[in-house]
């Protein structure tokens, strides 16, 4: 299926998409005339999913005929990444078992995300904010809110409809919220619309960041992830009871406990860059500890009452992640709870302040080390070797603070 008919095909080309096992985009072009024989199979480097980090030669693309989108005038299809031995590190398919798993106990997953991203000038030495606005301020016909409309109107022409966008609280922020839909679908629009905002904010002369916290001055971005189940059969939202407090249903408050208690663990996928912890710190405006409320929007797990659209609203992911991977282990870990419905919620804990600690909880994990299967080792190795760099790098703060004062 070929989202975005109301577009014209222009391009003789063809992107094929796919992600590394970090979540990143990579595409493959073609000729549109080679596109009944790719459709079949593309065989690559797998190096390009795996950074040479597993024991894989070749990946061969499989298309997936059901995510095609008419970009610009040119086709992107997202792509599965299968080995040679049929090993499942990719993370698309993975996630896609995963509802799998979750219908066949009789529920539908649906997943809904708001994405911040900073717009800065570009060719500066430090990100330098494309404007002063604040948190959901007016923006006028400043150079940011004509990026995010055209954002916005390139994402519907080519059927991913957003809900709307506003200004966030740091200067040169913005925030696009998208609707809720199937799993997988909304990971491929996540791509997608990372993609495009990259394209529209070059063509007005700007850099449009997804990076965890670029300056310490300014707050973070965020991935504010939504979860719902409604009944595979009858569509009836299962998170909505309208005789129980806040009209949070038994259902809601498994999945949520589920979750909550693997909130450590979760963080390995959430947070995966060393990055990521500048942003999750006290004073940021991004939660720290293990918490929920009906009420209070800055906990790391909120119930957003809405009636039919109830849902769980986890607050501490951002845009570096593999949104597959992430998806896939939070409705395993949702799953879960549904499973051995705890009865108490987990203690208020701190979530990891570092990268380490959080890949140590997430490899200690039982059930997300069986979700993740053979993606895990793999992806474990990529963030590790980062660390690995990372504590060689001698930073400007290290120059300012040692270099003539030891």
């Amino acid at each position: 299926m070929t989202h975005g008919n109301n577009s014209v095909l222009t391009s003789a080309f063809a992107q094929l998409l796919f992600t590394d096992v970090d979540g990143r985009a990579r595409s493959f072009d073609v000729p549109t005339s080679r596109l009944d024989s790719v459709k079949l199979r593309q065989t690559i480097d797998a190096s390009a999913v795996t950074h040479g980090l597993s024991g894989h030669r070749d990946i061969r693309l499989v298309p997936d005929l059901a995510a095609e989108y008419l970009v610009g005038g040119e086709r992107w299809l997202m792509c599965d990444s299968h080995t040679e031995k049929g090993d499942l590190i990719d993370s698309r398919a993975m996630l896609r078992s995963q509802v799998e798993f979750l219908e066949n106990l009789g529920y539908s997953a649906l997943i809904g995300t708001e994405a911040e991203f900073f717009l800065f000038e570009p060719g500066t030495p430090r990100p330098q904010p494309s404007d002063r606005r604040g948190y959901w301020e007016a923006a006028g016909s400043t150079r940011g809110q004509a990026v995010c409309r055209e954002v916005m109107s390139q994402l519907h022409q080519c059927g991913i409809p957003p809900i709307g966008s506003h200004h966030e609280v740091s200067s040169g922020q913005w925030e696009v919220i998208f609707e809720h839909g199937d799993p997988v679908q909304a990971a491929d629009r996540f791509i997608v619309f990372k993609l495009i905002t990259r394209q529209v904010a070059a063509r007005h002369g700007l850099l449009a960041s997804f990076m965890p916290r670029p300056s310490p001055t300014l707050f973070g971005n965020a991935l504010h992830v939504h979860a719902s189940l409604v009944d595979s059969k009858s569509g009836r939202p299962v998170f909505y009871d309208a005789n129980a407090e806040h009209g949070l249903s038994t259902v809601f408050h498994a999945f949520r406990r589920g979750a909550m208690a693997r909130s450590q663990a979760l963080t390995g996928l959430a947070n995966s860059t060393v990055n990521s912890f500048r942003r999750l710190v006290p004073g940021s405006g991004s939660p720290t500890t293990v918490q929920w409320s009906a009420t209070e929007r800055s906990v790391a797990w909120k119930g957003v009452c809405a009636g039919p659209q109830t849902r769980l609203e986890w607050r501490t992911p951002d845009s570096a992640c593999n949104i597959y991977a992430l998806l896939a282990a939070l409705l395993a870990a949702g799953a879960d709870g549904i499973r051995t419905m705890p009865s108490a919620d987990p203690p208020a804990t701190s979530l990891p302040r570092t990268l380490d600690a959080a890949l140590a909880a997430l490899e200690a994990d039982d059930v997300l080390t069986r979700t993740l299967d053979g993606f895990l080792p793999v992806y474990l190795a990529s963030r590790r070797a980062e660390l690995d760099d990372w504590s060689s790098a001698v930073t400007d703060w290290e120059i300012d603070r040692f270099l003539e004062s030891v």
